[in-house]
């Protein structure tokens, strides 16, 4: 899947995937001890932090890994993730070391997003789903 067209709003982000796991290559690279420590940051935080770009469009707030991820993690641990915004329940921002966190709930499907300028991302998601949410007369 390649870039949506219709894009509002795009932000270089990371996003919490929790069933992120590295290929045997890249394992092989980091060694015992570097997987050892890879452990102990998915143990701690839940997960992994995966850098890509967030695609805000009038229908769905998407994320797409970068090339370097998708050629460290295993096929199939890091897909795109898009959640169409009529289904999102949650929509919300935090503060967190750095940069900050927008995390967004579709029924069973979640997305922890963080990187700079979060707070107008934030916004800007907020204001495209308002609309997306609203029931057809």
């Amino acid at each position: 899947m390649g870039k949506p067209a219709d894009i509002l709003d795009k932000r270089l982000v990371n996003a919490l995937y929790v069933d992120a796991s590295i290929n045997a290559g890249a394992g092989a690279v980091l060694g015992a001890a570097g997987k050892a420590g890879l452990k102990a940051v998915e143990t701690a935080i839940g997960g992994l932090w995966v850098g890509g770009t967030a695609y805000l469009t009038p229908e769905t707030i998407e994320f797409h890994a970068n090339g370097l991820n998708k050629m460290v993690h295993a096929a199939g641990s890091i897909n795109e993730v898009v959640l169409p915004l009529a289904d999102l329940a949650e929509i919300t921002y935090r503060k967190a070391m750095v940069t900050h966190i927008i995390d967004l709930s579709a029924g069973e499907r979640k997305l922890s997003i963080r990187g700079y300028n979060m707070r107008s991302f934030h916004a800007a998601i907020r204001a495209a789903a308002e609309p997306a949410q609203r029931p057809s007369p």
